[in-house]
């Protein structure tokens, strides 16, 4: 019966010689009236779920500590003064990536690194940084900064990565905020696959 509601003006008219919309006889509505009433009724509570449910979700990100900033899109910057020290700008990372001064780590999981991530890229996946680290230790050099980057300008894998390296002694670290997303859109040096062994 649905079917023939939503379609064309033809099948309604079959619907509507099939279904009397008002029982002339007892002045009464008809099938086809009640019909459509309850699926306006349907309609109507399916829009008030979906606007309550929006309005609860809206209000939880606006009180929550590090909610998502909805109107301005941009970078979450941390409060911590210290680790606002960490964060490099796009121009400045890439320049150390020109003159071969930085090591960048992808945080993100090794799927997403394999599809995609700045070219010569480490992977050391933030949910796994403890297990994973004694394969990539022996590849960051004293003498360069480590930039980490994940994907999204509120991603936090980067700075939790980066806060992990300076436990583990490497004192330049630094965090390149939606990392690859930025890389990408400028088309800077990218590539795919697994990391090296």
């Amino acid at each position: 019966m649905l079917t023939y509601l939503l379609s064309s003006g033809k099948k309604y008219v079959r619907l509507a010689t099939k279904f009397q919309p008002w029982d002339n006889t007892r002045g009464k509505p008809g099938e086809l009236a009640i019909l459509i009433e309850k699926l306006i009724q349907s309609a109507y509570k399916a829009a008030a779920i979906l606007a309550i449910g929006l309005s609860c979700g809206l209000a939880f990100n606006q009180f929550r500590p590090g909610g998502l900033d909805l109107l301005h899109f941009k970078a979450r910057v941390p409060d911590d003064p210290e680790k606002q020290e960490h964060i490099i700008p796009l121009d400045m990372a890439a320049a150390l990536f020109a003159d071969k001064k930085a090591v960048f780590i992808d945080a993100r999981p090794a799927s997403l690194y394999e599809k995609g991530h700045i070219k010569g890229a480490l992977s050391l996946p933030w949910n796994e940084a403890e297990e994973k680290f004694v394969y990539i230790a022996d590849k960051l050099p004293e003498n360069k900064i480590i930039i980490t980057y994940c994907d999204g300008i509120a991603c936090e894998l980067s700075s939790n990565l980066a806060d992990f390296l300076e436990s583990m002694g490497f004192k330049n670290v630094r965090v390149l905020i939606n990392g690859w997303s930025l890389w990408k859109k400028n088309r800077l040096p990218a590539e795919k696959g697994k990391q090296p062994e």
